[in-house]
């Protein structure tokens, strides 16, 4: 009979264990997507941003 409830317990321990470890493996996953795209926005900005700074300095210096 003891056996029967230790089997269940550790059963049970072992899906409370693989759920916890699911839900962690998948908010990692959302973590690293955000992550992602984040630095593709700061890429897509810096290469927006280099080419506005780049034509006007040329522009003040014509003027002179």
């Amino acid at each position: 009979m003891e056996h029967i409830h230790k089997a269940k317990a550790e059963k049970l321990r072992e899906k409370t264990i693989a759920e916890q470890f699911e839900a962690r493996r998948m908010k990692n996953k959302a973590s690293r997507l955000r992550k992602l795209q984040r630095r593709e926005e700061r890429l897509a900005a810096g290469i927006a941003g280099m080419e506005i700074p780049a034509a006007k300095p040329a522009a003040p210096a014509a003027k002179k």
